[in-house]
């Protein structure tokens, strides 16, 4: 099935001081959330790190999917916060134009370099490899 290519405006109008928000044809909640076909909690996922990080600062790695079925990978020190702005649209240009639809990974990192470079790590793999890591397929992830 095709994807429909979504073209943000928001960044092209700010820049001639019409900053407004892009249209969307989604229906959105009370919060303001997108709801999408397979939408859901951002608090929830599907997959996760089972390793549990204590300290003061524990760091995520994070993957989200997007509307247009691409995987949008981040960081951060407040997964809450962080979710709560990308369902928002309030959470970067990308996501503002392509919402996403749920979180489907994330790993916790004790240090923030260590999170930062996994996040590295990630944007490198190809699409089959990043889909093999949310799926929890360790077979195909060694082979890819």
């Amino acid at each position: 099935m095709p994807t429909q290519r979504v073209f943000c405006y928001y960044y092209r109008s700010a820049a001639r001081g019409e900053a407004k928000e892009p249209e969307r044809s989604a229906a959105k909640s009370k919060a303001g959330r997108i709801k999408g076909p397979d939408s859901m909690d951002p608090r929830q996922q599907d997959n996760s790190s089972s390793e549990q990080v204590t300290g003061e600062q524990a760091w995520t790695v994070y993957i989200l999917l997007c509307r247009n079925g691409a995987f949008y990978i981040g960081s951060t020190g407040d997964l809450t916060r962080r979710m709560d702005e990308h369902f928002s649209g309030r959470g970067g240009h990308y996501t503002k134009c392509n919402p996403p639809v749920k979180l489907a990974y994330t790993e916790a990192y004790s240090k923030r370099l260590q999170a930062e470079a996994r996040e590295r790590q990630l944007k490198r793999w190809t699409r089959r490899k990043k889909q093999a890591l949310i799926d929890g397929n360790l077979e195909l992830l060694k082979k890819l």
